[in-house]
Formats: structure tokens, sequence, C-alpha cells
């Protein structure tokens, strides 16, 4: 069997199937881009050395995914791609083993498997590179993952904002329910609230479109204007507001205050989240008489953003370092001095669910001797992701260091564990878990003195 070539952009693969011709637009350039950059990446930042050749019968093996039939498999010598039990070609392995030509070799390899299989050459863009992807990263770690274009954009704006107005939404059978508007946005300051019902964006009817068509007529460039036409309650007649999209964060963090104690419970660590909590803790050395720093289910995110708001507190010394194959993976962060609450004391509330970069902040706040953790064990990620963009738009979250607290230890798959474990962590920081960690402070600062 000769299979066709890429010419040019594309590639029309004339296959016979059953006895008939059909013929399909593939862009052969796009995936093997695609691939080619995927190799490149995993080589250059994954935090241990990977082969060539494991990593490209990885990425090959994940198109199973699609077309179980499929099989690759390989050495040194040759890669060896069947399709059932028919032979479809012994592809030999590049005698210099660089990610470029193996890539090449990949490529080709996609290219045969679309002429013998239905299912592959069905098979759109995306689910391809989700496949070759997923094959490729299988046989690593389980943090290191592959985001298509859309979660990938997705995961941009929850990380870095987008332009947008400030509402979440539900699409309803009616029009566009209003679900929140978050504070100190376009859209509180236009009016806009909770349960109002959107029916038109510059002018363009909202009924029966999806969540996603409605978020992408929300979204844009930042200061461009946006047109909103609602239904409030049982007000027939229709109103409209003008607004300029911001850049909108979503909300990480809540403050409330209770007997005197300021209690800021962290969700998860935006480029927003170090200002949130800031501005969450204005005048507290005036009027409380403590803090809590709540991290229970906070999943993690950004770790510049661990890093920051652990500085707001503590006054010097080392807040964390990174170690890893790549050159720019090791990293050392120290504290500037300044201390946003005047040396308050500070309680910190952790458990299983306070994970990754939950834990920066857990670790740098315990070994420091700033704060007394209270809760359970936290969750155990202590290994950090750079995230790689792709051709398609989409994201390749590679793991390429390790994290060591202030005092040197690993808390990857051990967790952090707090000062004074506390039966039912799920009870809300309030002042008596607040009132438990000053009692138990001088106990935890003999024990970090040694």
């Amino acid at each position: 069997m000769t299979a066709l070539r890429s010419v040019g952009l594309a590639l029309f693969s004339i296959v016979f199937f059953a006895g008939q011709a059909v013929a399909q637009p593939y862009d052969a350039s796009k995936t093997h881009r695609f691939v080619s950059d995927l190799l490149a990446n995993l080589f250059e930042y994954y935090e241990r050395p990977l082969t060539a050749e494991d990593a490209s019968i990885a990425m090959l093996d994940g198109l199973r995914a699609i077309d179980p039939r499929f099989d690759a498999s390989g050495d040194a010598l040759a890669v060896r791609l069947r399709h059932g039990d028919a032979v479809i070609a012994a592809l030999p392995a590049p005698s210099v083993p660089t990610a470029k030509r193996w890539a090449t070799l990949v490529g080709e390899a996609v290219d045969l498997g679309r002429i013998v299989s239905k299912e592959l050459r069905a098979a759109d863009e995306e689910a391809l590179y989700s496949a070759l992807a997923d094959g490729a990263l299988e046989p690593l770690d389980r943090f290191s993952r592959y985001a298509g274009r859309r979660i990938a954009a997705e995961q941009r704006a929850s990380r870095d904002g987008f332009g947008g107005v400030g509402v979440r939404i539900d699409p309803t059978d009616r029009g566009v329910r209003v679900m929140s508007v978050i504070e100190q946005t376009p859209a509180q300051r236009a009016g806009l609230m909770a349960d109002d019902l959107l029916t038109h964006a510059d002018g363009r009817p909202l009924r029966g479109l999806n969540q996603d068509a409605v978020v992408e007529l929300l979204r844009g460039r930042v200061h461009s204007p946006l047109r909103l036409t609602f239904l409030r309650g049982d007000d027939r007649q229709a109103r409209t507001v003008r607004l300029r999209r911001e850049q909108i964060f979503l909300p990480t963090v809540k403050t409330r205050s209770e007997n005197g104690v300021r209690i800021v419970a962290i969700s998860g660590f935006n480029q927003h989240t170090t200002a949130a909590v800031a501005d969450a803790l204005r005048g507290a050395a005036r009027r409380d008489r403590g803090v809590v720093i709540d991290l229970r289910g906070n999943p993690g995110g950004l770790l510049d953003q661990a890093v920051g708001v652990a500085d707001l507190f503590v006054d010097s010394g080392r807040l964390l370092t990174t170690k890893g194959r790549h050159p720019d993976s090791g990293q050392i962060y120290d504290a500037a001095r300044g201390d946003i609450i005047n040396g308050l004391p500070l309680a910190l509330v952790v458990d299983g669910g306070s994970a990754s970069a939950a834990e920066i902040l857990a670790a740098a706040l315990q070994d420091s001797g700033r704060a007394v953790s209270v809760g359970a064990a936290t969750f155990g990620k202590g290994s950090v992701q750079t995230v790689v963009q792709l051709p398609n738009q989409g994201e390749l979250t590679l793991t390429w260091a390790r994290l060591h607290a202030p005092s040197g230890y690993s808390f990857h798959e051990t967790g952090v564990l707090p000062h004074l474990c506390v039966a039912g962590a799920e009870t809300p920081p309030d002042a008596a878990l607040f009132d438990a960690a000053r009692r138990y402070a001088p106990i935890a600062e003999r024990a970090r003195r040694g």
C-alpha cells in the first residue's frame, strides 16, 4: 500500500474503502507542527529526561482511543504500525534521534493510519490532537496533562482574567439568566442584578444560544463597548444598559469577621489573589485581635501568587525553593520586609483538599513560625507545573520541578502536617479555632526552635 504525502498545506487522502473511493481534506502540516511542538516541549521541560523513541510510540499509541484496532510498537530501529491483523508499515527510526525527526515519523504514521482507519479519518483535528497528547502524557505523572483549545481558553481566563462585564450566567428557554454579579465590575456599576434575564447583546438575541455562544458575545477586548438588554422580575418593559468591558478576575477571596477575628477564605490562586487578600486585610491591625486564613478545599493555582500572599505576612527569611532539571526550574523565593497585619496573631486552617499553591502558603507560614496551623494533613502535591501554549491554542501542562518548604523538606505525597490536628475539620473557621491556635502557639514556637 502506498501512502500519499502532504503537498503544500493540505493532504487529500484518496482512500479505497469497501470498494468506494472517498476523498477527505486533511491539513497534515498542522498535525505535524502540533506533534513537533509537543515532543520538543516534552524533551525540554519535563522533570526527568525522556527518550524520543518512547515518547513517540506512546503518542501513537494514544490513537487507540479513537480506533482500538490501530497499534504502534517499535524500538530504536523501526516503528511498526498495524491495523487489526494487517501490517500497515515499518517506518525506519531516525538515525539521529532529535525531536524534529521523530515528529516527522509520527506525522507520517498518523497519515498512514488515516488511510486505513475510517475512525481516524472521521476524527477532527482537535480529537486527533487530544489522542496524541494524552498518549504521550499517559506514562508520565498524573499532574501532567493536555487541554484542548476550548478548555485551555477557560483555564487562561481563570488564571489571568478576561475582558468581560462580570456576570455569571445560565442560559434558559426564555433567555440568559444572571446567576450572580461580581462586585466592583461594570455589570454591578450598571445596576445588573441576580435573576435579571438578558435578552440581547449588542442587538443580537440570546434566546436559544448555548453557554459557550453567550460567553463569546459577552467577552471581548478590554475597554470595548457592550450593550445589554434585559428584563427584571415581572416587568414587560425591556431595559438597556451600556457598559465597557474590563479585565475580570474570578473572585478567590472572601472575608468576614467574628468575635473580633478576621477570617479570610482563599478558594484558589489567580493573578488577582494577592491583591485581593491585601484589600481584605486593610485596617485589620486597628480592628481585630487576630486573623484566620482558611485554605480548606483550595486546589491551588499560581505559584507566584501563593508566594505573594505568604510575603504579606512573613517579614524575612525563606518562603519556598523549587528544584528541577530545566535551568529555569530552580528558584529561591525569600520574603521582603513588612507584615500587612503588623504582628497580629495568625492562624491557618487546612485539610486534605488544600493542595499545591495552598500547600506552598501553608508551609511558608508554618515553617517561618508566623502562623499556627489547624486542621488535617494537606493533599500532598509538591510539584510545579509549567504551562506551554501549543499551535492549536491548546495548553500542555508539564511537571518540571519539585517544591521544598522553607525548612527544606518536600511535602510531595505526604502533605503539610498542621501543628494542631482538629477532628471534624469541616467546622467553619471561627473564633474558637483561632483561640485554640493561640493557646497552642507557644508550644509550636518551642518545637520550631528545636
